[in-house]
């Protein structure tokens, strides 16, 4: 039985030189990455470190999340509702944050909104369980980069925070 390659994280780059897949027993076999890629990944850079602030009611969620996001090589920092983000955040360079819709007190969509009048630009990507929920479409007409449905392929959350981190460049 083949061993799936690790997802594609931001830091990580195709490079030419194929690598034999673990545990295929041979030689010169290329390494099939996502999306039908081939070759070596290896580490670009780490100059720059990207945060991903995670905004989730439920401690499970914030604790995966968390750990995808840190096997990628950016900084999670998670909150467990709206208020307590609003209270400890602080600018970063390079950050996207990933919201939950419904949440006890401040929903996401109200977090994008109170944010827009505190004139943080900060790329949102919204991850529900209510993807077809009227709070959805608020989300996107508030700025939401992506709607994330739960639940969710690891693959497609890594592409939308990479979109998200990557929004100026």
């Amino acid at each position: 039985m083949s061993k799936n390659p690790p997802p594609s994280c931001g830091l990580l780059a195709r490079v030419s030189n194929p690598r034999p897949r673990p545990g295929s027993g041979k030689s010169r076999a290329p390494w099939n990455g996502p999306n039908g890629s081939r070759g070596r990944r290896t580490i670009l850079s780490v100059s720059e470190t990207h945060t991903v602030f995670i905004v989730d009611d439920d401690p499970a969620v914030r604790s995966a999340l968390s750990l995808l996001v840190s096997s990628c090589g950016w900084q999670p920092r998670p909150c467990a509702s709206a208020e307590e983000f609003l209270r400890t955040y602080s600018r970063e360079p390079s950050a996207c944050l990933l919201v939950d819709l419904k949440m006890p007190g401040m929903s996401g969509v109200e977090l994008q909104e109170r944010l827009s009048e505190l004139e943080i630009s900060l790329p949102t990507i919204v991850v529900t369980a209510f993807k077809d929920h009227p709070l959805a479409e608020r989300a996107l007409k508030a700025g939401a980069r992506s709607i994330i449905g739960k639940p969710f392929h690891n693959q497609d959350l890594i592409d939308a925070i990479e979109a998200a981190l990557n929004h100026d460049a």
